[in-house]
C-alpha cells in the first residue's frame, strides 16, 4: 500500500501541500526501513548499508525542517518558501530512489546513484541551513536588551578585548574585530557623557541609543557565532562587512552630534521639575500597626528635649505614609507641638517647593517670598521655627541629598521638636538619624490583611458569610502587604456585594491582576521605584524575576550569576564579589530584596523577592527584552512559539509533561532551569532541545535535572560559557569541559560519589570557583612548571591524600575558601596534611574520612584563617585547644560530627582571642567548664544535638560580648541551665543575651 502511495504521489506534477508532504516523507521513511532490514531485497555492502544510514539520518532532518518551518506569508515567508520547494524537490529524489528499489527488487544497488543522492541532500541541507541562519540572525536583531545600556557596552567591549589578547581564536578576522572595538568605544564615550551631563533623551538621542545598544549586542554575538563556528562558512564574510559598515552609519551620527555639541543643547530645561505626584490609595483604618502607632506617638511626645528624627522605612506597599499621617492627625499629637507641617519630598524633588511647601503653613506666603532663593527661604524658615515645638514630616525621601538639603532649616531649639521622616530605603533612615532608631515595617499578617480587605471593603458593614472563605484566600494572596490590600480591595468594590463569582475570579487571578493593571497604584508605586534605580543596579533587581517565585536565593551563586552575567564593573577599590555583595546591600536598603537568612557575622546567606516584585520583574524583564521566564505545568502551557530572548529561565512543575519543545533561537546567552518537582529526572526534553540549537549560552545553571553522558557532545559544543552549574552522572568530568576558556564559575554536582577531575583543569587559568560534590579526586602531571589557577579562590570538594597538598598549594596560589576531604589510604600516617601555605586562606572546612582517630598534629595558615570547620577526627579537646591557640584571628569555629571524641571540656586558661561564632553538633560532651577570659569576643554559642551535655558553663552570663545562645536538640537540663543564665542576666540588668531553645516544648 505504501509503496502504490509512493508512485501515486511521485507521479503527480502539482506542488504537496504542507499535510501531503509531511505524509510523503512518512511514507519514504518506512520503505526505507525495510530497506535497511531486509536482506532479501538487495544483497548491500558496507558502503551502501552506510549510504542508506546517512540518507535515513537526512531524511528525518528534513522532515523536522517541514515541521519547524510551515509556509509564511511576509517576507521571510519566501525564504521559507525557497526552502520547501528544496526540500520537496530532494524529497521526491528519495522517494523515487526508495520506490524502485523496493518495487523492482533489484539484487545490486548502483552504488554510485546512491552516493550521488547522499551528496544531493547533503548539499541541499547546507543551502537550507544558510538560508535559516540568515532567517533567525535577521528575526532576533529587535530582541537585544535595553536594560543598563552603557553597562551591557562595557561589558561587551571586555569580551572583544578578551579575543583580541587571545588572537589565535579568531585569527581571521581580528582586524575586523578591532574595527568594530574601536567603534564601540566610541560610543561608550557618548553614552557616558549622556551619562554624566544628566542629559534627557529626546527622541533623536533615545533611537541613537538604542542602534548602539542593539549594535555592540549584535557584535557580540556575531564575534561569538564566528568563533563557535555557528555562522555558516559562506556567509562569515559577508556578515562581518555588512554589520561594520552599518556601524560606519551609527558612528556618524554619532560623530555629528557631539561635533555640534548640541547634547548640551539637548539638555531639558524641566530636568529638575517635580514629577507629579504620586496619589496613593488612602483608608482612615489603620489595622495591624496598633502597637508601631504606640511607639511613634511615645517617640514624637518623649522627655528628650533636643530635636530628633522619628524615621519609617520599608517596602513600597508597607503603609508607611498611612502609618505617618494616622500618628501626624492624633489629637495628642496635634496639642502637643506648636506648629505641624507635612512636606512630600518624591523621586524628583526640588530645594525651594519643599521649603515653600512648609512655610505655607507658617505664614502667608505672598510674591515676594515666592520670588527668593532656596537660601534665602531657609533662613526665614529656620527663624520661624526656632522659638516654637514643631513636628515636620518628611514624607517619601528618596534619596539623602534630598534630606540633606531641608535638615540645616530645622533649628535644634532644645523643647522636644522632631521629624518624622518616611522613606523606602533603609540607608536614608539610618543617616538621617540623630537620636531613636528608624522603624521598619513589617509585613501584615493574613488575619490583619483580612481584618483590613474587610474594613475597606465592608466598612461599617459585617461581612456576608459567603465571602468569608473566598475573601480570606484573596487577603492571604496579598502576602502581607497594605497596598496590596487595599489595591484588590478596590477591584472588589467595582462589583455588587452580592456578586460572589467575581470575588472567585479575583482570588483565581489575583496576582495578574496586581501586577498588569497599569492603572492601579501599586504598579504605579514600583514602577517609580524601578525608574529611580540607579541604572547598574537595574538589570540585578530583575534578574530575580530569573529565579521561582518564593525561591530562597543563596546570595553566593546569584552573585556568581550577576558576574558571569557581566553586571558587575571591575573595580581597583573591590574584588568583583565584594562589589556585587555591596551592591546587594542596596537593594536590601531599598526594601526590593527581603533578607532570608544571615550568617553569625551578619552578612546576607540566602535572600528572596516578594511575589508582588518578583512579577514585577519578570513582567519589566520582559518588556526590556532582558529575560522571559517560561512556567511548564502542563502540555497546554509551553509555547511553540519562537522564543528570542536574550536571557532564558524555565520552571518545571511536573516531570511527566510530555509537551513540545519551545523553539530557541541561536543567540540564547542564559539558560536557567529549575525542576520544582521532588522527583528528579534523569532527563528532560525541552532542556535537550536547549542544549541542542544553542551553541552560544555563557550562562547554564540547571537545578535538580541530571545530564548524562549523551549530552556530553551537545554540551562541549557551548564554547563560550563562563559559568556552568549542573548535575551529572559522569565518573569524571569529560576533558573536552575544560576547552571552555572563559568558564570562571564550575558547580558540578555528582550523583556517583566521587568524581574524577583530569590534569587538564590545570590550564583553566580564568576559574574563579570550583564547586564538586560529594568529593573529587584530582589528576596530577609531572610538569613542575605546571599552570597554575592563580584567579581560584573556592574550591570544594577536593579528596586530599597524603602528600598531595603540595601539588595543590603550588598550583592554587590564592585560594580563599576550601572545602575538603582528608584520605589516608594506607591507614599508617594518622597526620594531617600540611595546609600552612596556603596562607590567603579564610575559610576552611575539613572532614576525616577514616575508621581510625587522627593525629592532633594539624599545621593551618596561622594569620589567615578566620573561619574553621572540623568533623570526623576523633580528636581530644586538649588538641582543639592546641588548633586554635594558634590562629589568633580565628573567628569562627564549628565542630561537627565525631570532630572530637572526648566527653570533658575543661578549657582552663586557654584563650580564644577573636572567636565570635562557636558552634558544637552531635558531640559526646557531657561536662564543659569555661570562664570569660575562654572567649572575650564572643557573640554566639549553638548547641546543636549535644544530648549528653548537662548544663551549660554558669559564667556564661558573664560573657559580656555574648548576644546569643540556640540549644537544638538537646537535653532539658542542658535547657534549664541556659534559661537560668539568662534569668541571672536579666536580674542583674542585662537584657541583651537572647536564649533560643528548640523544640520549645521541652521540660523546663
Amino acid at each position: 500500500m505504501r509503496t502504490v502511495i509512493l508512485k501515486v504521489v511521485d507521479s503527480s506534477p502539482d506542488p504537496f501541500t504542507h499535510e501531503v508532504l509531511l505524509g510523503y516523507v512518512e511514507c519514504v521513511k518506512k520503505n526505507l526501513t525495510e530497506l535497511i532490514n531486509n536482506r532479501e531485497i538487495f544483497v548491500s555492502t558496507d558502503l551502501v548499508k552506510v549510504q542508506f544510514l546517512i540518507l535515513q539520518d537526512e531524511l528525518r532532518f528534513l522532515e523536522r525542517l517541514v515541521i519547524s518551518y510551515p509556509s509564511k506569508q511576509d517576507e521571510e515567508g519566501e525564504k521559507l518558501l525557497d526552502i520547501r520547494v528544496n526540500v520537496e524537490a530532494v524529497v521526491r529524489n528519495i522517494g523515487s530512489f526508495v520506490y524502485r528499489a523496493v518495487e523492482t527488487r533489484n539484487k545490486i544497488m548502483s552504488v554510485h546513484e546512491l552516493t550521488d543522492l547522499v551528496e544531493k541532500v547533503k548539499f541541499m541541507r547546507a543551502q537550507v541551513m544558510d538560508t535559516i541562519f540568515l532567517i533567525d540572525y535577521n528575526r532576533f536583531g529587535w530582541k537585544f536588551p535595553q536594560t543598563d545600556q552603557l553597562g551591557s557596552l562595557k561589558y561587551l567591549i571586555n569580551n572583544l578585548k578578551e579575543y583580541l589578547m587571545n588572537c589565535d581564536l579568531i585569527m581571521d578576522w581580528k582586524d575586523q574585530v578591532r574595527i568594530i572595538l574601536d567603534d564601540l568605544i566610541i560610543f561608550e564615550s557618548f553614552l557616558k557623557k549622556i551619562r554624566d551631563n544628566n542629559i534627557i533623551l529626546d527622541y533623536e538621542l533615545e533611537d541613537l541609543s538604542i542602534r548602539i545598544n542593539n549594535s555592540s549586542y549584535e557584535a557580540d554575538y556575531l564575534i561569538n557565532s564566528l568563533y563557535a563556528r555557528v555562522c555558516p562558512v559562506s556567509y562569515r564574510s559577508v556578515l562581518i562587512s555588512g554589520f561594520i559598515e552599518r556601524m560606519k552609519l551609527i558612528k556618524t551620527d554619532v560623530l555629528e552630534i557631539i561635533e555640534k555639541n548640541s547634547m548640551d543643547k539637548k539638555i531639558s530645561e524641566d530636568r529638575n521639575r517635580v514629577v507629579s505626584q504620586s496619589v496613593l490609595p488612602t483608608t482612615d483604618v489603620v489595622i495591624g500597626f496598633e502597637d508601631e502607632m504606640k511607639l511613634l506617638k511615645e517617640h514624637l511626645v518623649s522627655d528628650l528635649k533636643e530635636l530628633d528624627v522619628v524615621s519609617i522605612t520599608g517596602m513600597p506597599g508597607l503603609g508607611k505614609t498611612t502609618l505617618a499621617k494616622k500618628v501626624y492627625e492624633d489629637p495628642l499629637i496635634a496639642s502637643h507641638f506648636h506648629f505641624r507641617a507635612w512636606c512630600c519630598v518624591s523621586q524628583e524633588y526640588n530645594k525651594k517647593d519643599m521649603l515653600l511647601d512648609i512655610l505655607s503653613s507658617v505664614l502667608e506666603l505672598n510674591n515676594l517670598i515666592r520670588r527668593k532663593s532656596a537660601e534665602d527661604l531657609s533662613v526665614i524658615l529656620h527663624k520661624q521655627l526656632t522659638e516654637r515645638r514643631y513636628l515636620i514630616v518628611v514624607d517619601d525621601v528618596w534619596k539623602i541629598e534630598a534630606w540633606d538639603d531641608l535638615r540645616t532649616s530645622f533649628p535644634n531649639n532644645n523643647i522636644g521638636s522632631r521629624i518624622m521622616l518616611t522613606s523606602r530605603n533603609k540607608v536614608i533612615g539610618k543617616q538621617a538619624k540623630y537620636h531613636t532608631n528608624p522603624l521598619e515595617l513589617r509585613f501584615l499578617t493574613d488575619d490583619e490583611s483580612w481584618d483590613l480587605l474587610k474594613a475597606t471593603v465592608f466598612r461599617s458593614k459585617p461581612c456576608p458569610l459567603d465571602f468569608l472563605h473566598v475573601g480570606k484566600k484573596i487577603a492571604g494572596k496579598c502576602k502581607g502587604l497594605p497596598l496590596g490590600v487595599v489595591v484588590v480591595a478596590g477591584l472588589l468594590l467595582k462589583s455588587a456585594e452580592e456578586e460572589l463569582g467575581f470575588w472567585k475570579q479575583v482570588e483565581e487571578n489575583l496576582s495578574s491582576h496586581i501586577a498588569s493593571d497599569s492603572q492601579g497604584h501599586l504598579i504605579h508605586v514600583l514602577e517609580l521605584s524601578y525608574k529611580f534605580l540607579p541604572n547598574y543596579l537595574r538589570p540585578l533587581f530583575l534578574y530575580l524575576g530569573a529565579f521561582p517565585e518564593d525561591k530562597e536565593i543563596s546570595v553566593e551563586n546569584l552573585i556568581w550569576l550577576w558576574i558571569a552575567e557581566g553586571f558587575i564593573q571591575k573595580s581597583e577599590l573591590m574584588t568583583l564579589e565584594a562589589q556585587a555583595r555591596t551592591h546587594l546591600m542596596d537593594l536590601i536598603d531599598r526594601s526590593l530584596i527581603m533578607v532570608a537568612e544571615r550568617s553569625y557575622n551578619g552578612n546576607v546567606k540566602t535572600c528572596r523577592v516578594h511575589d508582588l516584585l518578583h512579577e514585577f520583574c519578570l513582567g519589566t524583564a520582559e518588556n526590556d527584552s532582558f529575560l522571559q521566564q517560561i512556567h511548564v505545568y502542563d502540555e497546554s502551557v509551553v509555547p511553540d512559539s519562537m522564543i528570542s530572548q536574550w536571557r532564558l529561565s524555565m520552571c518545571l512543575k511536573r516531570t511527566d509533561v510530555d509537551a513540545p519543545s519551545p523553539s530557541i533561537t541561536p543567540p540564547l546567552h542564559s539558560f536557567l532551569f529549575f525542576n520544582m518537582n521532588k522527583k528528579i529526572p534523569l532527563w528532560n526534553d525541552i532542556v535537550k532541545s536547549v542544549f541542542c540549537k544553542s551553541k552560544l549560552i555563557s550562562v547554564l545553571h540547571l537545578e535538580s535535572t541530571t545530564i548524562g553522558d549523551e549530552l556530553n557532545s551537545d554540551l562541549m559544543m557551548m564554547v563560550h560559557l563562563r559559568y556552568v552549574s549542573v548535575q551529572a552522572v559522569w565518573k569524571s568530568i569529560p576533558s573536552s569541559i575544560f576547552s571552555f576558556w572563559k568558564l570562571e564559575t564550575l558547580i558540578i554536582k555528582g550523583v556517583r560519589g566521587e568524581l574524577t577531575v583530569p590534569a587538564v583543569i590545570w590550564t583553566m587559568v580564568k576559574l574563579r570557583h570550583l564547586h564538586i560534590n560529594d568529593h573529587a579526586r584530582f589528576e596530577f602531571d609531572d610538569d613542575d612548571d605546571a599552570s597554575k589557577l592563580e584567579s581560584l579562590e573556592t574550591l570544594s570538594t577536593p579528596a586530599i591524600y597524603l602528600g598531595h597538598e603540595r601539588n595543590l598549594k603550588r598550583r592554587l596560589p590564592n585560594l580563599r575558601k576550601l572545602r575538603c576531604i582528608f584520605f589516608d589510604p594506607g591507614h599508617k600516617h594518622f597526620q594531617f596534611p600540611n595546609l600552612e601555605p596556603f596562607d590567603q586562606l579564610e575559610s576552611l572546612k575539613l572532614s576525616y574520612n577514616d575508621i581510625e582517630q587522627s593525629s592532633s598534629s594539624f599545621i593551618l595558615p596561622a594569620l589567615s584563617l578566620k573561619k574553621l570547620t572540623l568533623s570526623k577526627f576523633r580528636l581530644q579537646w586538649d588538641a582543639i585547644s592546641t588548633i586554635v591557640e594558634k590562629l589568633p584571628n580565628l573567628e569562627v569555629l564549628k565542630l561537627g560530627f565525631g570532630s572530637v571524641v572526648a566527653e570533658m571540656w575543661n578549657m582552663g586558661d586557654v584563650e580564644f582571642p577573636n572567636l565570635k561564632f562557636l558552634k558544637l553538633q552531635s558531640l559526646n560532651i557531657k561536662t564543659w567548664s569555661a570562664s570569660p577570659e575562654n572567649f572575650p569576643s564572643l557573640k554566639k554559642l549553638v548547641l546543636e544535638r549535644c544530648k549528653h551535655l548537662k548544663e551549660i558553663p554558669d559564667r556564661l552570663g558573664e560573657f559580656y560580648s555574648l548576644e546569643k545562645i540556640e540549644l537544638l536538640w538537646c537535653n532539658s537540663s542542658a535547657a534549664k541551665s541556659a534559661k537560668q543564665v539568662q534569668d541571672d542576666q536579666n536580674d542583674a540588668g542585662n537584657e541583651l543575651l537572647k536564649v533560643y531553645v528548640y523544640p520549645p516544648d521541652l521540660d523546663l
